[in-house]
């Protein structure tokens, strides 16, 4: 999240990259085996993931040569990097555009508040309300993705496991939360 907050970036862009670490590191592949033994590879493997959702979700081309140097600071040979990166697509089965945890919170918000009449279907939450609620959600997520328990569950169940602590922290009222969980059951 530093490296991100640090580009103002989008902390999605985060999310994913860890997600992409996780398969990753989960698949059968020789060089994520050896990632879980050796720091410098597991750190090697990380900042490839990041710059894999760089590419693939924010569509910023970013160059090996300027990772090595600026992000990295000559820790890693360009050659590294871009090698870490065919081993982590072809891993991942070039597989990278499954929605993440905040595709999930924004898709339930939408599906009880429709952005058309956020003050729709009897909510007694205002426009402001909602988009707080989405907010504390997002950062419930973020943070239940620091925690490897929790982060390599279904990313729609710690979407709307954060967005459930997001409106009990926030004092939701209890039938608006209570609409909430039939509107996503209905669905789901």
């Amino acid at each position: 999240y530093s490296i991100i907050d640090a580009c103002e970036l989008e902390r999605q862009i985060a999310v994913i990259a860890m997600t992409y670490l996780d398969r990753f590191m989960a698949s059968k592949s020789h060089r994520a085996q050896f990632a879980l033994l050796n720091r410098r590879q597991f750190q090697l493997a990380f900042i490839t993931c990041l710059i894999i959702s760089l590419n693939s979700r924010a569509g910023m081309k970013v160059e090996s040569d300027f990772v090595s140097e600026v992000i990295c600071q000559q820790m890693y040979h360009p050659s590294e990097i871009v090698d870490m990166e065919k081993e982590v697509l072809m891993a991942l089965d070039w597989r990278l555009n499954g929605p993440c945890v905040h595709d999930f919170v924004q898709s339930f918000m939408e599906l009880v508040f429709p952005s058309d009449d956020k003050s729709s279907r009897g909510s007694s939450l205002s426009a402001e309300d909602i988009g707080t609620v989405q907010q504390y959600a997002e950062i419930q997520a973020e943070i239940a993705m620091t925690d490897y328990s929790l982060a390599l569950q279904d990313q729609s169940a710690i979407a709307f496991a954060s967005l459930l602590c997001a409106m009990q922290s926030l004092n939701v009222p209890l039938l608006d939360r209570h609409s909430f969980i039939q509107s996503v059951s209905a669905v789901t």
